[in-house]
């Protein structure tokens, strides 16, 4: 049997800013307190992580 769950409210907003050749990335909860900073991420480093053996995608996940 399925049980229908209520969506709950949402404790973090995350923006993100995407350019060419970078990545702004920023967060707030929901009383609107910063929870990351904007921080901006070279395209570099993020394939590094899509590399990583955690990768859900390397480890037959999503």
């Amino acid at each position: 049997m399925l049980t229908e769950l209520t969506p709950s409210p949402a404790t973090r907003f995350v923006a993100l800013d995407v350019h060419r050749q970078y990545l702004m990335v920023g967060a707030v909860g929901s009383q609107q307190q910063v929870v990351l900073s904007p921080r901006r991420f070279g395209f570099a480093a993020i394939a590094l992580v899509g590399s990583s053996p955690f990768n859900p995608r390397r480890c037959g996940g999503a």
